[in-house]
């Protein structure tokens, strides 16, 4: 009897305190599991495993708070890894216009090059080879490539092609007049086919 007594109990009120919810939440819990203690007029009190079993029961809403909380955590994350997308994003832009911008600078800078090239696409065109140099980019200046050129035996004295490579279809020697004092003279200009460029590659490459 004195043990009973003596034992440690509870109110709702108190329990709810602790607990950290409504009293009404407790009180409907204490029906639900102990509908034999309630008494009106009567403080309803309960043991230590009494609740124990009421706290177990709550267990449900400590869950639901948990999962709130990671969804707050994964809501927090999701908006971080936008922000880091969206930082990438920028990042990755101003590359593409820092290389957009180099390649419009470099096709500036070939545009010549380009126009002489096209000038080759035909058969019947041909560019001076002065220019042809400047495409084939051998490392070294006009007057060493027609130094070698005549060295070898290709050009001429005069920077004009022997007849053998005229018909082999790399060159062709185009004329022109102008006077000085009254006097005309013939311009000879040696101009190079498609074909002349790729043996002038070739030839430049094989005696470097």
């Amino acid at each position: 009897m004195n043990e009973l007594i003596n034992e440690k109990t509870m109110t709702v009120k108190e329990i709810a305190n602790v607990l950290g919810y409504k009293a009404d939440t407790i009180q409907g819990k204490v029906k639900e599991l102990f509908p034999d203690i309630v008494k009106n007029g009567i403080a309803t009190r309960l043991n230590e495993q009494q609740v124990l079993e009421i706290k177990n029961k709550l267990t449900p809403r400590n869950l639901g708070l948990k999962s709130e909380v990671e969804s707050a955590i994964t809501e927090l994350e999701i908006q971080q890894k936008i922000a880091d997308g969206y930082k990438l994003a920028i990042e990755l832009a101003n590359r593409y216009k820092q290389r957009a911008e180099l390649a419009e600078n470099k096709c500036i800078e070939q545009q010549p090059k380009v126009e002489l090239c096209d000038a080759l696409t035909s058969a019947k065109n041909a560019i001076p080879m002065a220019d042809a140099v400047k495409i084939l980019e051998t490392g070294f200046g006009r007057n060493i490539a027609f130094q070698r050129l005549r060295q070898f035996h290709i050009l001429q004295a005069n920077n004009t092609p022997y007849q053998e490579y005229i018909d082999r279809g790399y060159f062709r020697v185009k004329e022109s007049v102008f006077a000085v004092k009254g006097i005309n003279y013939v311009n000879k200009t040696t101009m190079v086919y498609q074909r002349g460029m790729d043996f002038l590659r070739k030839f430049f490459t094989e005696n470097k």
